[in-house]
């Protein structure tokens, strides 16, 4: 039988596992330490965890490698094998074929079966691949036919998987530290015979191959200044200073010239690549504490520490796992252990909650943004909201709904953010547009609010008819704190909807001069008051009843999820920011799966399970 140590004992299970990767550590070399170094990608300064995070989500669709020898290795361990050793990576299978058609594999003329594939695989089709995904390009997105956006998708994961491997070095080029150092003593002797051959002096036969050395290596700068996925040598007199910091090639091509050294992180940098091939340990920590050095105690570098730390506890996967496991008891308590499972849940409840509210927090430090400034954090923002005024109806009610709610919305709006995640950084710079805190924190935030109450009114809708329809039991007293519960929410949701929709007005005032241009986010945003206005106006009228007020709860999830989604999604209009073809289809899944419940709901009581015994005999 469970009890209260039991339930503590579960509980610190749970923490140890929220808290274990704070504890990790690497067999050979500290790539903890190093993860947390600074770079610059996407217009933002990151610590290198989040560019290999990123870069491995976007190319692999996980943030893990599983290598042909059954090895997993994580983001970082990968980044390092793509960097140092990329005759190595390059075997691992890792870029996935989605088409379930096979056109593609059968095209390329590569195994039909399989469904990861490595770069090694693809090299001899890279011309053919290029050159397919160059023509699908130009056709417009909603115009391409499943071929090619699947090749143009393959396209562009090798270009980032291509660009990671020359953002430090040209690929290839351990020993990195002996490569630099070569590298420096030739090039007073290239430049020599370059400047020699630019004022038209005749080059003997030892001068003449100098010089083709000179203009080898100025290729090579030249490729790697512009392959290279991200800028990695600060200024180090501002290293804060975003537009201030280049790319490795850029710096080396500063060796063509005069009187010019090795920027000093671009050695640290060699020096610590070198060691973790070596798996010296001694020689990687002393290569880092130098690195680390140059930067003079910053304040960048606890900035990145922050987001790393952030990234290494991976906050939403885990509150959707508890959150799912929430589910699971809650309904396990229906059975047996009712009272000690409840107590369990709702500190289950808490505890996902209070990761939840960790990792938005979080975010709006990193960024300095409010919590919502993407398609990403609004559906973060969304569940977190639900799941706030869930846990607040079951302080007041105590009857499991508002855990069984707060756990399905939590796990449900995890899931889309996970898979919003998959196309990169989501924590990347704002459009021009959006560039301003006052109108994110205030429209978005407020409009998002009443997305989370249209979508939990939804969510009791769905609760109320499938309770009433499948079980043998729903009791009347249960019915009617359902219906009130959701006729408040609508009340809520009404009020946050318009006043955010309003906001939103004076906003488009401000940056593109009027009001109102029934743009379709804005049309989508109209529908949703409206549709709560029309659910409030109908129940006080007396046109629809208890399970009236329910069903059309339900088809506000329909609603919401066409206007916070589908522009987005679709590409349409000023206030697409969010774009995501492939979203369609499970938009469209959502809104049949809405229309079976609803037409749930519309069946005759006499069809209803729960109503069976109540129905007179004869």
């Amino acid at each position: 039988m469970l009890n209260k140590y039991k339930i503590q004992l579960i509980l610190g299970v749970i923490g140890l596992w929220i808290l274990a990767p704070l504890f990790q550590s690497y067999n050979d070399v500290d790539l903890k330490r190093f993860a947390e170094l600074p770079v610059l990608h996407g217009g933002r300064l990151k610590p290198i965890d989040s560019l290999a995070r990123n870069a491995l989500l976007s190319i692999h669709e996980s943030q893990r490698v599983k290598t042909e020898e059954g090895q997993m290795l994580d983001s970082m361990e990968w980044f390092m094998d793509v960097i140092t050793q990329p005759q190595k990576a390059d075997r691992y299978p890792l870029f996935k074929f989605l088409n379930p058609d096979k056109s593609l594999r059968i095209f390329l003329e590569i195994d039909t079966e399989k469904r990861y594939f490595s770069y090694k695989e693809l090299l001899h089709k890279l011309p053919t691949i290029a050159q397919q995904a160059e023509a699908a390009l130009e056709a417009e997105p909603e115009h391409r036919s499943k071929f090619q956006k699947e090749i143009v998708t393959l396209y562009n994961r090798l270009n980032t998987y291509t660009a990671l491997k020359n953002t430090f070095f040209v690929e290839g080029s351990y020993p990195f530290e002996s490569n630099l150092t070569t590298h420096a003593m030739m090039l007073p002797i290239g430049r020599s015979a370059f400047q020699k051959y630019n004022t038209g002096q005749s080059l003997g036969p030892s001068e003449q191959q100098n010089l083709r050395a000179f203009n080898h290596y100025f290729k090579l700068h030249q490729f790697l200044n512009q392959a290279a996925l991200a800028s990695v040598l600060p200024n180090l007199n501002a290293p804060n200073d975003s537009q201030t910091w280049t790319k490795s090639g850029s710096e080396m091509l500063k060796l063509l010239a005069e009187d010019y050294v090795y920027h000093p992180h671009l050695m640290t940098y060699a020096k610590t690549f070198d060691a973790y091939v070596e798996k010296d340990s001694v020689g990687f920590d002393a290569a880092l504490d130098e690195h680390i050095a140059l930067f003079n105690g910053n304040v960048v570098l606890k900035k990145v520490y922050f987001e790393a730390l952030f990234n290494r506890l991976e906050v939403f996967y885990k509150s959707t796992v508890i959150y799912l496991l929430i589910f699971v008891l809650i309904f396990a308590s229906f059975i047996r252990y009712e009272a000690t499972l409840y107590t369990l849940c709702i500190r289950m409840t808490t505890l996902a909650f209070g990761l939840h509210s960790f990792g938005l927090l979080a975010r709006m430090i990193i960024q300095g943004r409010p919590p919502v400034t993407n398609l990403y954090s609004s559906a973060v923002f969304v569940g977190w909201g639900a799941i706030l005024i869930g846990l607040l109806i079951e302080r007041i009610f105590k009857n499991k709904t508002g855990i069984i709610v707060s756990s399905v919305v939590g796990f449900l709006t995890l899931i889309v953010a996970h898979h919003l995640s998959l196309s990169g950084d989501t924590l990347e710079m704002m459009q021009a547009v959006l560039d301003t805190n006052f109108w994110l924190a205030t429209h978005v935030v407020v409009i998002t609010i009443g997305y989370s109450g249209t979508f939990l009114a939804g969510v009791f809708g769905i609760l109320y008819i499938l309770k009433g329809v499948l079980l043998p039991r729903f009791e009347d007293e249960e019915k009617r704190q359902l219906v009130k519960v959701t006729y408040g929410i609508i009340c809520f949701s009404l009020l946050f909807s318009f006043v955010g929709t309003v906001l939103g007005g004076i906003w488009a005032d401000q940056s593109w001069g009027r009001f109102w241009g029934w743009d379709p986010k804005e049309n989508g945003a109209l529908l949703i008051v409206l549709w709560n206005a029309i659910i409030l106006h109908a129940r006080m009228a007396g046109l629809i009843k208890e399970r009236g007020l329910m069903i059309m709860a339900v088809g506000g999830n329909i609603v919401t999820a066409f206007s916070w989604f589908g522009v987005n999604l679709l590409g349409v209009g000023l206030h697409s920011y969010g774009f995501m073809e492939k979203g369609f289809f499970w938009l469209m899944i959502f809104n049949i799966s809405q229309v079976i419940v609803i037409s749930m709901g519309l069946l005759p009581t006499k069809y209803w399970i729960s109503q069976k015994d109540s129905l007179p005999k004869g």
